[in-house]
């Protein structure tokens, strides 16, 4: 995930999001709806294009080459930030995206509270037609808030 100064360049270049060549190969603005100059671009280059043995200096960088590419011009970076969910210990994963039934058989018991005491959110709880993403985690805490207030 990394924030560039130049919104509207930026904007005006991938729309929602765009499809590369490059590291990483997709890439969603993340500000939509949100005041300011600067913008938030994540990039999902996961499976077999994921950068193994790369630092986060160097990963941020090829994203810096790559949305300058785009853009037609060099990009000026305020903040960065990158995380493998491969590795995470805990997901091992990227985002949900059911596949066949599961959204209606999976979902609905991920998301169900335990005796009303435990309520979960998070996009993976999100029952929306495609991959979670930030939208799906910020729907399921909304719909974690409504239960809880119920």
């Amino acid at each position: 995930m990394v924030q560039y100064a130049e919104r509207e360049l930026v904007k005006q270049a991938i729309g929602s999001g765009c499809f590369t060549d490059r590291m990483p190969g997709f890439v969603m603005e993340q500000t939509v709806h949100q005041g300011g100059d600067p913008i938030i671009v994540a990039g999902l280059a996961a499976g077999d294009v994921e950068p193994a043995g790369l630092t986060d200096g160097e990963i941020l960088d090829s994203v810096d080459e790559t949305m300058s590419s785009v853009v037609g011009r060099p990009l000026r970076r305020i903040a960065g930030f990158v995380k493998s969910w491969t590795h995470d210990p805990w997901s091992r994963a990227v985002v949900r995206a059911p596949i066949g039934d599961q959204r209606d058989t999976v979902l609905p018991l991920i998301a169900a509270p335990l005796d009303r005491t435990v309520f979960f959110a998070g996009e993976h709880t999100d029952d929306r037609v495609g991959p979670g993403g930030m939208e799906g985690a910020i729907k399921s805490g909304y719909r974690v808030a409504r239960e809880v207030l119920a």
